[in-house]
């Protein structure tokens, strides 16, 4: 019977000229001219070495849009995009887990799960790896109970050091949208890139500029926010409220296992 716990994954980070807070233990070669930093799981077997690049065959697949975060591991295996999975195993020589290197790469983001059900979730789809990736909505929480949002964490998740903004709150009830949880198809575009499109850029109050400060161009709303008298209104009981929003930043996270998945390790 197929064992759960073969699966290797990895955990990307972004590669950049300066990395902050990151303790990488591989890395991902892409066409040997582009290198991803990332971190391995303390699950299932170790990926290739890099001496052993060159008789590696893989494809790159993502997840299925219906199952993007993999936590559903009871999905119809037959969902995933079949147009990528067949053209690699058309030409691979593996069978079933006996080699990992040639078959699919299932690619997918970070949240909701833990790493391991994800790992066994591809797996299922018939991946031979996983490769898992940060993004902003896996960042923040959400309680049910008391309908709040749970913010990233400063020095964790983000560093004000690196970018700090103010975003008015006309501007932010506007744009971003926070009802529910943090709402990624809304909220990446004004929260992301080297641009004023990105409000942290726009509004940055750090010496110098956010766009090359903040390596991940990419920012968190931690939470917090200040009001300030509007001198420009002659009314000097008006006031301005601001939310920050500071630089994101990857920061070296183990992929440790899923205590709670013991009994389908052992099937």
């Amino acid at each position: 019977m197929m064992k759960h716990h073969v699966l290797p994954a990895l955990l990307l980070t972004a590669s950049s000229p300066i990395i902050h807070a990151i303790l990488p233990t591989a890395i991902v070669e892409i066409n040997n001219n582009i290198q991803l930093l990332a971190s391995q799981s303390s699950f299932g077997r170790l990926p290739p070495t890099y001496d052993e690049r060159s008789s590696l065959h893989w494809t790159v697949t993502l997840s299925p849009d219906d199952n993007a975060l993999l936590c559903d591991d009871t999905a119809d295996n037959n969902n995933i995009n079949a147009v990528n999975v067949a053209a690699a195993t058309s030409t691979s020589t593996s069978t079933g887990y006996d080699n990992a290197k040639s078959g699919v790469v299932m690619v997918a983001p970070r949240g909701q799960c833990s790493f391991q059900r994800k790992a066994l979730t591809a797996q299922k789809y018939g991946a031979v790896a996983l490769i898992v990736y940060g993004t902003l909505h896996s960042r923040y929480g959400y309680n049910d109970t008391t309908n709040t949002v749970i913010y990233p964490a400063e020095f964790h998740d983000y560093d004000c050091t690196l970018g700090s903004a103010y975003i008015p709150k006309e501007e932010y009830e506007s744009k971003l949208d926070f009802v529910g949880g943090y709402n990624e198809a809304v909220n990446d575009g004004y929260l992301s890139g080297d641009t004023d499109g990105n409000l942290c850029v726009k509004y940055n109050e750090n010496a110098g500029d956010m766009s090359t400060m903040c390596s991940s161009n990419k920012c968190l709303v931690t939470g917090k926010n200040k009001t300030e008298h509007d001198n420009n209104n002659n009314n000097n009981n008006n006031e301005m409220t601001y939310y920050q929003a500071c630089c994101a930043w990857d920061l070296h996270v183990w992929l440790y296992g899923d205590s709670t998945m013991k009994d389908e390790q052992s099937q």
